[in-house]
């Protein structure tokens, strides 16, 4: 489905969704604070391939994070082509604010940070496992070290997870 200007429209999954909002607008921004706010909720929780324990472990990650994790998304249509980051501010185990934050300030304002390609974004929208693009490298550490991501891996895995489930009007990529 395509919405205003041919933008793809899709929510969890890459399924399209009435409720969209254009990506990286307020309307969006509020929306991954909510679905943050909600999260987990149930239907993530009763995924068979996570055991209780993870959740746990999760929360453990959560709760004890401060500080903002960010996904730079590089070449998005209209934003021009260095990476346009959305940072989700983390105090006392909640999503305290979801905002963008400028590249130049982007290592004084964010704890940790991946940055990936527009088309790689829209991949994992579509479907595509986090776990394998942050595995193979298409979504590479750009603030923070290796051991500040791998204290909390699964819970970048989770938020990546929610981040890429909130509807969203998408603009369509510009052929190269």
């Amino acid at each position: 489905m395509t919405g205003a200007g041919g933008a793809a429209r899709r929510g969890a999954g890459g399924h399209a969704s009435p409720e969209a909002s254009d990506f990286l607008s307020e309307g969006w921004l509020e929306a991954l604070r909510v679905s943050l706010a909600a999260w987990p909720d149930d239907a993530a929780r009763s995924d068979p391939r996570k055991a209780e324990s993870y959740w746990r472990y999760v929360e453990r990650k959560r709760s004890a994070f401060e500080g903002a994790f960010a996904l730079g998304i590089r070449g998005v249509p209209g934003r021009g082509d260095g990476p346009v980051y959305v940072a989700l501010r983390f105090s006392g185990g909640t999503c305290a604010a979801v905002e963008l934050v400028e590249e130049e300030r982007v290592d004084d304002e964010v704890t940790l940070g991946l940055v990936c390609d527009y088309a790689d974004w829209l991949e994992i929208v579509g479907g595509y496992d986090v776990g394998k693009a942050m595995t193979y490298h298409r979504l590479p550490l750009a603030v923070g070290t290796a051991l500040d991501l791998l204290r909390i891996v699964y819970f970048v895995y989770e938020l990546l997870g929610v981040m890429a489930g909130v509807p969203a009007d998408y603009p369509s990529p510009v052929a190269a």
